[in-house]
């Protein structure tokens, strides 16, 4: 299974509604995704997608 970590900031929300629909597309086609603010992202977080 492909993990893919969609790591974003966004100002406005526009990013973050962009980065949602990245996260669900790569989920759709059997990627296990998650989705973090780049002001909450750490390691561990990545780790344990």
């Amino acid at each position: 299974m492909n993990k893919i970590a969609v790591v974003y900031w966004s100002g406005t929300g526009n990013t973050e509604m962009m980065a949602k629909a990245v996260a669900e597309g790569a989920a759709a086609n059997g990627c296990r995704t998650g989705k973090h603010s780049a002001v909450n992202w750490a390691l561990p977080l990545l780790l344990n997608l």
